[in-house]
């Protein structure tokens, strides 16, 4: 059974008379949320000047600090990663792993035009190394690029702060 819609029987100038009313009240809410939402914008942009100055700093220790643990790990090696390749210490955990990386010459580009290897080929005629990286090795030799022995080192922070004893 279907249900049945209420007829409204007012005049025609009483309903228009309340969808205007209800026009109104949409476009004060509409206004009102458009008021609102840009006060909210600037004074988080307000906000985001205030911490910027304090945070920058922060920044760039974490940027060098980074940059010299990568490099100790790398001159370290040997020490570090003597037991495996994952050495657990009271603040993180230091990561060692070692893969491929693909070594693609500047003539890569034309010598995929050349053999017609347009998968690693963008539109605007770049090569997607991701696409290189995944070709067999004969593949890469045809286009003059080869894979080497890569090594990689990371590190992972624990969740919660520890103390040094």
């Amino acid at each position: 059974m279907a249900k049945k819609t209420a007829v409204d029987t007012r005049d025609e100038k009483t309903v228009l008379a309340e969808a205007d009313a209800r026009l109104a009240t949409i476009a004060d809410a509409k206004t009102e949320i458009e008021r609102l939402t840009a006060a909210w914008n600037a004074e988080l942009d307000g906000i985001g000047e205030k911490y910027k100055g304090q945070i920058d700093p922060f920044r760039e220790v974490l940027k060098l600090e980074e940059n010299a643990l990568i490099r100790l790990m790398n001159a370290a090696r040997r020490t570090i990663f003597s037991g495996g390749d994952i050495r657990k210490l009271v603040h993180g955990v230091l990561l060692h792993s070692t893969g491929n990386k693909v070594s693609i010459p500047r003539n890569a580009l034309e010598k995929c035009k050349e053999h017609r290897f347009l998968d690693a080929i963008k539109t605007v005629e770049t090569l997607i190394r991701e696409e290189v990286q995944k070709w067999s090795d004969e593949k890469l030799f045809l286009i003059g690029a080869e894979r080497k022995p890569a090594e990689d080192f990371e590190y992972e922070l624990r969740k919660e702060k520890t103390h040094a004893a």
